[in-house]
């Protein structure tokens, strides 16, 4: 009885988390298309951090952001990664599939093929390690959008990592969901792709909280030392 209460309790949890999973891919998607409309490329990439300012100030759930607090004793479980994993894939697909129905079309969907053919033909090391870069840097504009009181500085900070990352062509998971999905080119390998790219996310989210953890420790334990 107590089980079957606590799995009732736990599906409103997972439901309400669900549509934010949902919710962040169609706004990454939208967001994600200026990277594909907009030339020059930075300046496509400056405008692609509409999509992480919105999924930030309205506190969605995106998998690549969630990462970044897996250390924390109220971070995300396995299951909560995972759920955030496939809602945000709904929510792109369902943005670069609606997308190949309207006249941009023919020329993003060309761009969105050339980028998944990059990819499709680049080494498992590259995409892993791309993935690594990725989110290191949105670890660092979501701590800081978190964790600076300074307004301006959270923005200034999360717009930048992202412009980074994205003009930089690091791998981000949840964008290359959007790239196959625009092209209509999922396969096996854009499978490859994207499993390649969201374990260098995972690795990358965890480089900036593991460190400040260790040197948490360290700092308790030097700081314990008898004085000379």
């Amino acid at each position: 009885m107590e089980k079957d209460a606590g799995r009732k309790a736990c599906l409103p949890r997972y439901a309400g988390l669900a549509v934010d999973a949902v919710l962040a891919g169609v706004a990454l998607g939208i967001a994600c298309t200026a990277n594909v409309a907009v030339r020059p490329t930075a300046l496509g990439a400056l405008l692609f951090s509409v999509g992480m300012f919105t999924i930030a100030s309205c506190d969605m759930a995106l998998f690549t952001g969630k990462l970044c607090f897996l250390l924390e004793k109220t971070g995300p479980g396995l299951a909560e990664l995972l759920l955030c994993w496939l809602g945000n894939l709904l929510g792109v697909s369902a943005v670069g599939y609606a997308l190949r129905l309207t006249r941009l079309a023919p020329v993003i969907a060309a761009r969105a093929a050339v980028f998944c053919e990059e990819r499709l033909c680049d080494r498992a090391v590259s995409i892993f390690l791309l993935g690594v870069f990725c989110n290191f840097l949105i670890c660092m504009g979501v701590q800081n959008y978190k964790h600076k009181s300074d307004v301006l500085g959270r923005y200034v900070g999360l717009f930048l990592s992202v412009t980074v990352f994205v003009s930089c062509g690091y791998e981000q998971s949840i964008a290359d969901m959007y790239y196959f999905s625009l092209a209509n080119l999922w396969g096996a390998g854009a499978l490859r792709v994207v499993l390649l790219a969201s374990l260098g996310n995972l690795a990358g989210g965890l480089l900036m909280p593991a460190a400040a953890g260790w040197k948490e420790k360290i700092s308790k334990s030097s700081s314990g030392l008898p004085s000379l």
